[in-house]
Protein backbone atom coordinates (compact mmCIF):
# COMPACT_ATOMS: atom_id res chain seq x y z
CA UNK A 1 0.00 0.00 0.00
CA UNK A 2 2.84 2.56 0.84
CA UNK A 3 4.63 1.55 -2.25
CA UNK A 4 1.72 2.47 -4.33
CA UNK A 5 1.22 6.00 -2.15
CA UNK A 6 5.26 6.72 -2.47
CA UNK A 7 4.79 6.02 -6.33
CA UNK A 8 1.82 8.95 -6.68
CA UNK A 9 3.86 11.33 -4.93
CA UNK A 10 7.16 10.62 -6.83
CA UNK A 11 4.72 11.46 -10.21
CA UNK A 12 3.72 14.36 -8.06
CA UNK A 13 7.21 15.54 -7.54
CA UNK A 14 7.97 14.33 -11.58
CA UNK A 15 5.44 16.57 -12.74
CA UNK A 16 5.69 19.43 -10.22
CA UNK A 17 2.29 19.21 -8.66
CA UNK A 18 1.12 21.26 -5.82
CA UNK A 19 1.21 19.73 -2.28
CA UNK A 20 -2.54 19.17 -2.59
CA UNK A 21 -2.50 17.24 -6.06
CA UNK A 22 0.53 15.27 -4.81
CA UNK A 23 -1.63 14.00 -1.65
CA UNK A 24 -4.38 12.99 -3.85
CA UNK A 25 -1.92 10.76 -5.96
CA UNK A 26 -0.89 9.44 -2.27
CA UNK A 27 -4.06 8.29 -1.49
CA UNK A 28 -5.31 7.61 -5.05
CA UNK A 29 -2.26 4.92 -5.08
CA UNK A 30 -3.02 3.73 -1.47
CA UNK A 31 -6.90 3.10 -2.54
CA UNK A 32 -5.50 1.19 -5.50
CA UNK A 33 -2.87 -1.26 -3.36
CA UNK A 34 -6.06 -1.98 -1.28
CA UNK A 35 -8.35 -2.67 -3.90
CA UNK A 36 -6.65 -4.45 -5.37
CA UNK A 37 -4.85 -6.77 -2.85
CA UNK A 38 -8.41 -7.22 -1.08
CA UNK A 39 -10.33 -7.29 -4.52
CA UNK A 40 -12.83 -4.67 -2.49
CA UNK A 41 -12.40 -1.44 -4.19
CA UNK A 42 -15.48 0.07 -2.84
CA UNK A 43 -13.96 -0.28 0.93
CA UNK A 44 -10.99 0.94 -0.31
CA UNK A 45 -12.58 4.16 -1.84
CA UNK A 46 -14.69 3.98 1.75
CA UNK A 47 -11.27 3.98 3.80
CA UNK A 48 -9.97 6.64 1.35
CA UNK A 49 -12.65 9.10 2.04
CA UNK A 50 -12.86 8.26 5.77
CA UNK A 51 -9.70 8.72 6.41
CA UNK A 52 -7.27 10.07 3.78
CA UNK A 53 -9.41 12.74 2.49
CA UNK A 54 -9.67 16.03 4.19
CA UNK A 55 -12.44 17.42 2.17
CA UNK A 56 -14.65 15.42 -0.81
CA UNK A 57 -14.57 17.22 -4.12
CA UNK A 58 -15.54 15.42 -7.26
CA UNK A 59 -11.97 16.08 -8.17
CA UNK A 60 -10.78 14.65 -5.34
CA UNK A 61 -13.02 11.42 -4.88
CA UNK A 62 -13.02 10.88 -8.91
CA UNK A 63 -8.97 9.83 -9.01
CA UNK A 64 -9.46 8.00 -6.06
CA UNK A 65 -12.67 5.76 -7.67
CA UNK A 66 -10.99 5.19 -10.97
CA UNK A 67 -8.07 4.14 -9.02
CA UNK A 68 -9.62 1.34 -7.02
CA UNK A 69 -11.69 0.25 -9.86
CA UNK A 70 -8.65 -0.04 -12.22
CA UNK A 71 -6.85 -1.93 -9.78
CA UNK A 72 -9.64 -4.25 -8.74
CA UNK A 73 -10.45 -4.45 -12.73
CA UNK A 74 -6.31 -5.63 -13.01
CA UNK A 75 -6.58 -7.77 -10.01
CA UNK A 76 -9.41 -9.58 -11.48
CA UNK A 77 -7.89 -9.93 -15.14
CA UNK A 78 -4.29 -11.32 -13.34
CA UNK A 79 -5.45 -13.43 -10.68
CA UNK A 80 -8.73 -14.24 -10.82
CA UNK A 81 -11.30 -14.01 -7.67
CA UNK A 82 -9.39 -15.90 -5.31
CA UNK A 83 -7.73 -14.39 -2.59
CA UNK A 84 -4.41 -12.79 -2.22
CA UNK A 85 -3.94 -14.12 0.91
CA UNK A 86 -4.95 -17.21 2.24
CA UNK A 87 -4.99 -18.73 6.05
CA UNK A 88 -5.28 -22.59 6.79
CA UNK A 89 -8.23 -23.93 8.34
CA UNK A 90 -7.70 -23.50 12.32
CA UNK A 91 -8.77 -25.63 14.74
CA UNK A 92 -12.52 -25.63 15.87
CA UNK A 93 -13.47 -23.87 19.29
CA UNK A 94 -14.28 -26.09 21.69
CA UNK A 95 -15.19 -25.45 25.70
CA UNK A 96 -11.97 -27.04 26.46
CA UNK A 97 -10.42 -24.63 24.55
CA UNK A 98 -12.64 -21.62 25.44
CA UNK A 99 -10.67 -21.73 28.94
CA UNK A 100 -7.10 -21.16 28.25
CA UNK A 101 -8.55 -19.02 25.57
CA UNK A 102 -10.31 -16.89 27.97
CA UNK A 103 -7.14 -16.78 30.56
CA UNK A 104 -4.40 -15.91 27.70
CA UNK A 105 -6.46 -12.98 26.42
CA UNK A 106 -6.41 -10.50 29.31
CA UNK A 107 -2.84 -11.22 29.49
CA UNK A 108 -1.88 -10.34 26.36
CA UNK A 109 -4.12 -6.85 27.00
CA UNK A 110 -2.33 -6.13 30.12
CA UNK A 111 1.24 -6.72 28.28
CA UNK A 112 0.19 -4.37 25.64
CA UNK A 113 -0.98 -1.89 28.20
CA UNK A 114 2.47 -1.95 29.88
CA UNK A 115 4.01 -2.35 26.61
CA UNK A 116 2.83 1.22 25.44
CA UNK A 117 3.29 2.72 29.66
CA UNK A 118 6.86 1.82 29.36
Amino acid sequence: MIFNGALGVWAGKLFRCTAAESHLLFVAGACSALAGMFGAPAAAVFLALEVFLPEWTVAGIMPVVMAAAAAAAGSYVLRGTGPLYTMPEGPALEGAALLPYSGIGPLIGLWAALSIKL
